[in-house]
């Protein structure tokens, strides 16, 4: 909920990322996926394809930010290659915006 409404959003087509410095070193991946969405199988889908893309991209996100991803309507109609592009990107984004604002 912090994340939300002090933090700050990078859109894509097919995702919002928002973030926010956290207290701790880790980096925590949040997803929203509300009925709104879709139906269950498809909200769940959404999930496993962020958590998987989290994954292999962790080590290029810096260390102590809460990121929160939400679909956009766009994305259940979407291949997995392209919401996986595009997250890789927005993250590569995020990476590059959070060291500008580090140094």
């Amino acid at each position: 909920m912090r994340v939300g409404h002090k933090g700050e959003k990078l859109m894509g087509k097919y995702v919002i990322i928002e973030y926010l410095p956290s207290a701790i070193s880790l980096t925590r991946l949040g997803i929203t996926a509300t009925k709104r969405y879709g139906k269950a199988h498809e909200r769940n889908y959404f999930k496993r394809i962020v958590r998987e893309v989290f994954r292999q991209a962790q080590h290029k996100i810096p260390k102590g930010y809460d990121c929160v991803v939400k679909p956009r309507s766009y994305a259940k109609e979407a291949a997995f290659a392209l919401i996986q592009a595009e997250l890789e990107g927005l993250f590569l984004t995020l990476n590059l915006r959070l060291d500008v604002i580090d140094r």
